[in-house]
This record gives structure tokens, sequence and C-alpha cells, in this order.
């Protein structure tokens, strides 16, 4: 599904500077979200692949990226997201959309500019088309978000969905990917 050579990345706290992180999910029972693995090569002194012909469109029928991406990075901030179980912000007492009711169509896009968490990245907060997995399960309320795959003309995860990949932060400062969980989710 991805790979981030983070020596191409802008430097981000807690985050590997320098590796290979892979992430691989079935191009068929990727619905499930059981059928997933995270590779972390630490050096990348090595020969790496080159020739990538083996992905064939036979592979990418079923798969939610439809054909092969470059990624590229920049550094941002980000304010918020409303989807994202730990932003738990009100607006004069109301939550976010019922706030919005009442806003102009520009204030309405500015609003959503600044705490709408969509779009590919990695790290900052979280976006859902439904809910917060996190806010559900006690034992994933630390966890943050390592990577957000979301929907794009060549990318669609169900219905107009996103992709994310979250990790315990102690674990991300230890490089430790091996207990990343994967959640989808969509309109």
């Amino acid at each position: 599904m991805a790979q981030i050579n983070f020596s191409e990345t802008p430097p981000l706290e807690n985050y590997p500077t320098d590796g290979i992180l892979q992430f691989f999910i079935s191009p068929t029972d990727w619905y499930d979200m059981d059928d997933y693995k995270i590779l972390f090569h630490q050096t990348t002194e090595n020969e790496y692949q080159t020739d990538f012909s083996f992905l064939t469109e036979k592979l990418y029928k079923e798969s939610p990226v439809y054909c092969e991406h470059k990624l590229d990075f920049e550094k941002v901030i980000e304010y918020g997201g409303y989807e994202d179980f730990r932003f738990d912000m009100d607006f004069n007492g109301k939550r976010y959309y019922d706030y919005q009711e009442k806003l102009t169509d520009e204030q309405k896009t500015d609003m959503d500019y600044i705490l709408d968490g969509i779009g590919h990245k990695i790290g900052g907060y979280a976006y859902f088309t439904q809910s917060d997995p996190r806010d559900y399960n006690d034992n994933q309320k630390d966890e943050i978000l390592l990577l957000q795959i979301d929907t794009d003309e060549e990318i669609m995860f169900g219905d107009s969905g996103v992709g994310n990949l979250f990790i315990n932060p102690n674990s991300l400062k230890e490089k430790d990917f091996s207990q990343v969980w994967f959640n989808w989710d969509c309109c």
C-alpha cells in the first residue's frame, strides 16, 4: 500500500530520521482489516527493488490503491481534526457541525481548512468518515496516527473512505512497528 523512506521526509518528533517503513495489504482481502503487514528496515544500504513490473493491473483490480504513486512530503501545522477523538472542543456550547449551521459558506470553508483532518499524511490528527475507533477501545486511547491514506483520483477505500495506521507513541520512539494496526471506514 505504501513505502516511506524517512531520509526523504521532513523530520518529525519521535519518528525515524532514516530507514524504510513498508505497509502491505492484501489486494483482495483488505476489507476485514486483518490481512496486512508492516515492515521497518532500519538500514537502506543494501540493493533495493527497482523493477516493479510484477505489479500488474490485475493486482490493483480490488485494491483501494489503483496504481503506483510517488509520495512527497512537506511539514505543516495542524490545529485539530474534528473527527479525531482527542479533539474535544466545543464552539459556544455547540458541536462542530451544529456550530457551522449558522456560518456563511466562506466561514465554513475557512473552518474546515483549519480543522478538517482530511488528506494523505504522516502523523497529525486522523480523519474518519464514520467515527474514531480509538474512542471505543480503552487499550487504543493512547495510539496516534502513523499514516493516513485518503481517497483521491486513484485511491478509493470503499465509498470515498479513508485508511489509517495507528501506533503507540512509545513504540514509535523505539522504532517498534510490530503493533501498528490498520483501520479504514467509508461513507
